[in-house]
């Protein structure tokens, strides 16, 4: 259970978007403060989401930008598996070039996603340290998603990405994942560490749910975070005063 003293916070995600009328009526009636905001990728052709970023945030959404990257060969429908350095910083670049056309401000946190695989290949190693490196350098915080089965793996790639970059080394990453127990997860009260990661930055629940609020039933998966805002840029750090 997250101690009183630390705020968390609830959030949910959905691959298709839910349309402008049902995600107005869930910003007035469900718990959720924050919501995923799919990108084009080349693991998530549908674009659904794309262009309703301004509604979405007059509407009160804080927004989480996801962007499902190559994977392992095998661990999902995608067979797009182009594991490699120069395609971690290809991919990366079109991540800048669409959050930039969304209008995200310079230095939002967006996800890359990295779904889960048995054993971690180390040319997904390389694509990953790529991805951060690269988009850090670009202007915008890299983050990743991924099950806690491989969440050391890919800390270690994105440490990795941030030593070779001074962007990417000036920037704390954050860590989104799945996994855990399923028992454990309480939209209420857990918090993010709870799910067996102490990095975790958001914890989202093993299992997906259907809910209904303001009348409208979506199939979603539940999520926990740190952050009101877990893609808000990272406070500037404050100039030292001046010496006397």
């Amino acid at each position: 259970m997250a101690p009183e003293s630390i705020p968390v916070f609830a959030g949910f995600d959905t691959d298709i978007y839910p349309g402008d009328r049902t995600m107005a009526l869930w910003k007035r009636a469900s718990p959720y403060v924050f919501a995923g905001y799919y990108l084009r990728a080349p693991c998530h052709r549908n674009a659904s989401w794309m262009g309703h970023r301004a509604a979405l945030t007059a509407m009160g959404w804080n927004l989480v930008p996801i962007y499902v990257g190559q994977q392992a060969p095998g661990v999902s429908p995608c067979g797009s598996s182009l594991l490699t350095a120069a395609q971690g910083r290809l991919d990366a670049l079109d991540c800048h070039a669409q959050m930039a056309s969304e209008n995200f401000p310079a230095g939002t946190f967006v996800f890359l996603d990295v779904e889960h695989c048995d054993t971690f290949p180390s040319p997904l190693h390389d694509y990953i340290a790529a991805w951060v490196a690269t988009l850090a350098a670009e202007g915008f915080g890299p983050g990743v998603y991924c099950h806690a089965h491989n969440a050391v793996d890919v800390r270690a790639a994105v440490q990795a990405g941030a030593s070779g970059s001074p962007a990417a080394a000036s920037i704390a990453p954050r860590f989104w994942i799945v996994g855990g127990s399923v028992e454990k997860f309480n939209l209420s009260t857990s918090c993010p560490a709870d799910c067996g990661i102490a990095f975790a930055d958001l914890w989202q629940c093993p299992q997906s749910v259907e809910r209904t609020f303001g009348g409208v039933k979506i199939d979603i998966d539940e999520d926990r975070a740190t952050l009101r805002d877990p893609s808000a840029p990272r406070p500037a750090l404050a100039p030292p005063p001046a010496e006397n």
